[in-house]
């Protein structure tokens, strides 16, 4: 009897987390599951999983719809099951997370030549954004005796 649990979310946004669980979930089983078959199994179990979690059909519908339009994937949904199609759809997901690899590591290395810290302001309420940039900028300037340091705002 398998059990239908997902994980435990306690930054009390559980619907967003278990929404980029369940996305995270249907890569990796693309990634491990060389059949179609196998792979239609482990769709049926996360969305038992999120049936028997209290999430409606409509939630895990809209998600998986979302997630087989993006990779380009409508062909895999029907009946009967074709495994030539379901081939090319891995080949598309594994493309796409080179792709995404890649432009990672590209950003990371902009970031190590250019030496840029992004910083960001979440605390409108409290003080204006430009007097506190300005703030922590001349902090972190007379604190840190880095050298061709840039800082930069991200909002």
């Amino acid at each position: 009897q398998p059990t239908y649990t997902l994980p435990y979310v306690s930054n009390g946004n559980a619907i967003r987390t278990h929404s980029h669980w369940l996305r995270s979930s249907l890569i990796r089983a693309v990634r491990y599951c060389t059949t179609i078959e196998d792979f239609h199994q482990e769709r049926i179990y996360l969305e038992m999983t999120y049936l028997a979690n209290g999430y409606s059909w409509d939630f895990v519908e809209k998600h998986l719809k979302h997630f087989f339009k993006y990779f380009d994937g409508k062909a895999i949904q029907q009946l009967p099951l074709d495994q030539h199609c379901y081939e090319k759809f891995r080949r598309r997901l594994f493309n796409f997370m080179y792709e995404q690899r890649q432009y990672m590591e590209k950003k990371q290395d902009a970031l190590k030549k250019n030496r840029r810290f992004p910083l960001s302001y979440i605390y409108d309420n409290i003080s204006r954004k430009g007097e506190f940039n300005k703030k922590l900028r001349q902090i972190l300037m007379d604190n840190i005796q880095l050298h061709n340091l840039k800082f930069e705002s991200t909002k």
